[in-house]
């Protein structure tokens, strides 16, 4: 921590706005170790803590924090992805094609050139994430996203027809889709962490299942669910 600061550090600690043994672990960090965006919308320490997800935004990087680490993660893009010819609202992620994007001449309902932007739903939402409702899932660490609130108006951009129930609606779980150009088959998106963990750290999916699993760590320290 910059020695600069270290009168606020003193300050915040003595007006109990920080305790002692979080400012010491912060303290410990090595330098260039990871760091906080502190203006992210997308900071997460517990299930069910909101954040904001944008809609064909392609890239949005994760802060998962934990009891003595923060782990970045990003899924890139996060919320649409590239599936057998086409984009498709997703969470599970995939590269941008530029060959796909540059040979769309579809118009967005936003006005500009579908190559532009290169993603078939536009918007935004409040959204968190939870364990697995599903009976499938039982006795394994598997999470679901839920939107909680539409924060802007999600809307289709019409370079991809598909079915309506993908659009994400509040209080329902994120869908992923499948496509294979004239059929789709959608469901509930949900990612197995221990699964994606076995990837490695090298791996998008690994990182990111990385960090969920700091979620599951801080309720192991915590004895129960995590206030937020």
């Amino acid at each position: 921590m910059r020695k600069q600061y270290a009168a606020l550090f003193r300050r915040v600690v003595d007006d109990g706005l920080v305790p002692e043994h979080v400012l010491r672990t912060a303290s410990s960090l090595p330098p260039g170790g990871p760091q906080i965006n502190a203006g992210s919308s997308r900071i997460v320490h517990a299930f069910s803590q909101p954040f904001r997800l944008a809609f064909g935004q392609l890239r949005q990087a994760f802060y998962f924090v934990g009891a003595d680490t923060v782990w970045r993660a990003q899924i890139s893009p996060m919320a649409v992805a590239y599936t057998a010819g086409t984009w498709v609202p997703s969470m599970t992620g995939a590269p941008r094609d530029p060959a796909f994007i540059a040979g769309r001449t579809t118009r967005c309902a936003h006005g500009a050139a579908a190559d532009c932007c290169g993603v078939v739903i536009l918007g935004s939402a409040l959204c968190h994430f939870e364990k697995s409702p599903r009976p499938e899932h039982a006795g394994r660490r598997v999470v679901v996203c839920r939107i909680v609130r539409i924060l802007e108006r999600v809307e289709a951009t019409g370079i991809y027809p598909f079915p309506k129930s993908v659009i994400p609606q509040e209080g329902e779980l994120m869908h992923a889709v499948v496509g294979d150009g004239t059929h789709v088959d959608d469901g509930e998106w949900s990612f197995d962490v221990d699964h994606f963990l076995a990837l490695g750290p090298d791996n998008p999916r690994g990182q990111f299942a990385a960090g969920l699993a700091l979620l599951y760590d801080n309720e192991v320290r915590a004895g129960g669910p995590v206030g937020w």
